[in-house]
């Protein structure tokens, strides 16, 4: 999911989400709404009587729970906003994970505040409720980015491990090309077999020797492009006995 796309989706399941708890606060509490006064006698500073409008018992009650949840649907929302558009390594999995995230949150928070509107549930009961599902939601996004990171980690070292063998054959044709006499082409034939049969997959605990057969494969590759047959033949071998132990070490170590 885009990430732009993500955050538009998101603030229109949001705005739906609010109107509909709004729908409902009214619905189960349409008499307490609409006769939210109570009207109390007070005595003017004129000494005259009369009456003041006050909000009742019930209807303070009510709005104090619904200031608690409207309050969460708007922490909600700025959360989501925050992490829905920072930049990531993997970033269309991080926001796909964050996006479904803050949904779930969403919709988790909608249930607990329907829960508050029918039960009427104490708005202290309620400002816990709320405060538990926006940290989980916080911390379920703050993982699923450290799951993103160990996923784009892990592809990086595939990539390194395959890397090493995969250039290493590229460049060995190319010695086929540069060889002339028959000697070289016999031994550029065995640095292109020695490396195809190698085992492709490297492991960190290699990346020192096989930077050494870099190193030797370059001056083989020197020795041929300059056709000193005696140098290239000695480096040959020398690269043959390096890819050989390169490659028991794979076996040892795997």
């Amino acid at each position: 999911m885009k990430q732009k796309n993500s955050v538009i989706f998101y603030i229109c399941i949001w705005v739906l989400v609010v109107i509909l708890f709004n729908a409902i606060v009214y619905l189960f509490n349409r008499n307490t709404i609409i006769n939210c006064y109570d009207y109390v006698p007070v005595t003017f500073q004129d000494g005259s009587t009369g009456t003041k409008a006050v909000f009742n018992s019930a209807f303070s009650y009510l709005l104090k729970g619904y200031i608690i949840v409207m309050v969460s649907y708007v922490l909600q929302l700025i959360i989501s906003l925050v992490y829905l558009n920072r930049e990531t390594t993997k970033k269309d999995l991080f926001n796909y994970s964050v996006f479904w995230i803050c949904v779930q949150g969403l919709i988790i928070t909608f249930f607990a505040s329907v829960v508050y509107v029918y039960n009427k549930l104490t708005p202290i009961v309620c400002l816990i409720i709320f405060v538990i599902i926006t940290l989980l939601t916080i911390i379920r996004i703050i993982f699923s980015k450290v799951a993103a990171t160990i996923v784009t980690a892990g592809d990086e070292n595939q990539k390194r491990s395959l890397m090493f063998v995969e250039t290493l054959r590229g460049k060995s044709l190319i010695l086929l090309d540069y060889s002339t006499t028959d000697n070289e082409k016999k031994l550029a034939k065995q640095i292109v077999e020695s490396i195809k049969y190698s085992d492709p997959v490297s492991i960190p605990e290699l990346y020192d020797i096989e930077n050494e057969m870099i190193d030797i494969f370059d001056g083989v590759f020197e020795s041929l492009k300059s056709h000193n047959e005696l140098d290239f033949e000695k480096r040959t071998n020398e690269f043959l006995i390096k890819i050989k132990e390169r490659n028991n070490d794979v076996k040892r170590l795997k």
